[in-house]
């Protein structure tokens, strides 16, 4: 997640108000968030990988491919953590494993303790993992959203069962990881043999029935590369590591210390949405014991009631009206604005909409009483059809704002 944070905002150039690059952690925020308010999870963990593992010690060549982290980047990462501590969401790593063997461990573990398991990743090398009770959570290419993958999808995009991943990278390798696996064999001949013998172990006991004759030779030829192959692209779920399921309990945590380092990092957005985020975690904080009847704050419910607000939205369509409105907002102290999009992911989503409102010349400052408007750039409802500006016009009168 956090080198897909990163380069979905590379080109932003963020940085904090002392000049250090932000891109990566408002990123991981930003995902980091939106899983959080969407699945509010009652139990979470992370996991992270360090410098060392078993796998480069019997290959030395894994991932040598791979590019080097960037400075700009490798900066940026010791203020992941200090969130991650933080919200006080327990982080897992361990010298000579990755992270994903550490996630596999805890998942078998978790899952037969009757929980359900949402691995959040960006790799699909997790997809060995699924089994019932545990599925595999991907974010879309272009939207970002999260998609659910089980069994079905599996062997959609493998074309194996999630049992046969290791088998099929074994024949197959890995580029990305710089899994050799078997020269000469691609995808269509290793589905093709994972599907006839289902595992590496029968295909080698089976060798000499193999057809056609230059398949079998290059497998006989990459017989060890084969086996080495599997070993490093099987995730470990049985590593000797321990947790406490109650110590990852999504408790709320102290929003002072969150919003001192937002203040930091320059993040005056994340700190405007922590109180909805931190609804997502458990009250059960500061010794109140559950069952409490007495609540931590007072509540006078003749004070909280609900008002059925009849407002009065008005559409912006043309640009005359648009420059009136940003003429007026101009010469406000404040003003309220929101944006309506295709999406929550706010790395990827387009704006449909902006909405507007500002209690000018109003006498009681009440919600019913503000000037309200509504600025379609978007919006194509069939129920509910409005002339639309072209967008970037309109972004562009706003950026004086």
């Amino acid at each position: 997640i956090i080198f897909r944070a990163y380069h979905a905002l590379i080109k932003s150039n963020m940085m904090s108000g002392d000049g250090m690059p932000t891109g990566m952690i408002y990123g991981f925020c930003s995902i980091l968030f939106e899983i959080i308010s969407k699945y509010k999870p009652h139990y979470m963990i992370m996991t992270f990988d360090t410098s060392k593992n078993f796998r480069k010690d019997i290959y030395p060549e894994y991932k040598a491919t791979r590019e080097k982290p960037k400075d700009d980047l490798i900066m940026q990462i010791p203020f992941v953590f200090e969130l991650v501590e933080a919200l006080e969401i327990p982080i897992f790593k361990m010298d000579g494993f990755e992270a994903d063997d550490l996630i596999g461990t805890l998942a078998y573990q978790a899952v037969e303790q009757g929980l359900d398991i949402k691995i959040m990743t960006g790799d699909r090398d997790l997809f060995q993992l699924i089994r019932p009770g545990i599925n595999v959570y991907l974010p879309q290419k272009g939207t970002g959203e999260l998609k659910k993958n089980g069994y079905e999808e599996c062997v959609e995009y493998f074309g194996v069962r999630p049992d046969q991943v290791t088998d099929f990278k074994g024949i197959k390798g890995d580029s990305s990881d710089n899994i050799p696996g078997v020269s000469g064999i691609g995808d269509v001949g290793a589905k093709k043999l994972i599907n006839e013998y289902e595992h590496l172990e029968q295909i080698y006991e089976n060798i000499e029935n193999i057809k056609p004759e230059k398949i079998k030779e290059k497998l006989i030829k990459d017989r060890e590369m084969a086996f080495l192959s599997k070993q490093l692209a099987t995730i470990k779920t049985d590593i000797d590591i321990q947790f406490d399921l109650q110590k990852c309990i999504m408790n709320r945590p102290n929003e002072e210390k969150i919003v001192e380092l937002f203040r930091k990092l320059s993040f005056k957005k994340f700190i405007t949405d922590m109180p909805k985020v931190l609804e997502n975690f458990n009250a059960n904080t500061s010794g109140i014991a559950d069952g409490d009847d007495d609540l931590w704050f007072d509540f006078n419910e003749e004070d909280h009631g609900q008002e059925q607000l009849d407002l009065k939205v008005n559409i912006v369509e043309n640009f005359e009206t648009l420059k009136e409105l940003i003429d007026t907002l101009s010469g406000l102290e404040f003003f309220s604005i929101d944006l309506e999009t295709t999406g929550i992911n706010s790395l990827n989503v387009d704006i449909v909409g902006i909405s507007i409102s500002h209690d000018k010349d109003v006498e009681e400052k009440k919600a019913k009483n503000f000037h309200i408007y509504y600025i379609p750039v978007m919006h194509n409802l069939e129920e509910d059809p409005i002339k639309n500006l072209d967008r970037d016009k309109v972004l562009e009168m706003f950026k004086p704002l």
